[in-house]
């Protein structure tokens, strides 16, 4: 489990966001486009549940495009 999803699960949505982020910019660092997308879909998920749909949507894009 990621540090990230162990902060959603505390409902601690902006801590979880910024590991999301973190753990997309390493992917993106290392081109690892399986953990990019796999970033990507959990920051859409959690900001699909701040109600940020937007957000979510483009993030979620992002990752099938991947």
């Amino acid at each position: 489990m990621a540090l990230g999803d162990l902060q959603f699960r505390r409902a601690r949505p902006v801590e979880a966001e910024a590991l999301y982020g973190q753990a997309l910019q390493r992917a993106t660092d290392a081109g690892a486009l399986n953990y990019q997308a796999e970033s990507l879909l959990r920051l859409s998920l959690l900001h699909r549940g701040e109600g940020r749909l937007q957000a979510a949507e483009a993030e979620a894009r992002r990752a099938l495009e991947i």
